[in-house]
C-alpha cells in the first residue's frame, strides 16, 4: 500500500507540523522527504505534563521493549528527557549496552521566528541513535539512571503493552 501526504504551510510554525508524522523528514539543508522508518512505540501518544518521572540517585527507570525482529538498518531510540544542569548526564542502557547523554542546549535567544514558545518537542526529545547489533527479536530492556548527582525528567505515558482487554 501506497502512503499519500499532502500537506501546505504557510511560515515555521506551519511547517513544523510535517515533522510530526513518523514517515516525513526534513533535512538539515531544509529538504522535506518521506524516510524509510518502523516507528515501535507502546505507549497511548497522550502525555502531559502530569507524567514527568524524576530520574536520579537512588530512582531508576526501566522499559521491556518488544521487538518481532532486530533485522534493522539503523535504530534511534526517542526519548523526552530533560535536565536543569548542563553538566548532567543520563545513562541509557540498552540489552546491558551503555551510553550516556547530556542535556540539548535549548536556545538562550527564546523561541525561533514565528514561535510563541519553545514546543515540547524541539528540546526535550533527544533522538538517540543505538548500535543495531544491540537490538534483539523479542524483549529489550532500556534503563535509565544518573550517576553524577543529576536528577533528569523523563515523560513516562500510560503503556499499550501488554494489551489489555
Amino acid at each position: 500500500m501506497i502512503k499519500r501526504i499532502e500537506l501546505g504551510w504557510c511560515g515555521s510554525v506551519d511547517f513544523a507540523k510535517p515533522t510530526r508524522d513518523p514517515a516525513v523528514e526534513v533535512t538539515t539543508a531544509g529538504e522535506v522527504r518521506l524516510v524509510k522508518r518502523v516507528v515501535i512505540a507502546d505507549e497511548m501518544g497522550d502525555t502531559t505534563g502530569r507524567d514527568v518521572q524524576p530520574v536520579g540517585g537512588l530512582i531508576w527507570a526501566m522499559k521491556e521493549l518488544q521487538l518481532e525482529s532486530a533485522d534493522v538498518s539503523a535504530a534511534r531510540l526517542a526519548v523526552w528527557a530533560s535536565c536543569s544542569r548542563p553538566d548532567g548526564v543520563l545513562v541509557i542502557e540498552l540489552n546491558g549496552h551503555r551510553l550516556e547523554r547530556g542535556p540539548d542546549p535549548a536556545p538562550a535567544a527564546g523561541p525561533a521566528p514565528g514561535e510563541r514558545e519553545h514546543p515540547y518537542w524541539r528540546y526535550a526529545w533527544q533522538p538517540i541513535e543505538v548500535p543495531c547489533d544491540w537490538l534483539r527479536a523479542g524483549s529489550n530492556t532500556l534503563v535509565m539512571h544518573t550517576e553524577d548527582g543529576s536528577t533528569w525528567e523523563l515523560l513516562i505515558e500510560t503503556s499499550r503493552w501488554p494489551p489489555h482487554p
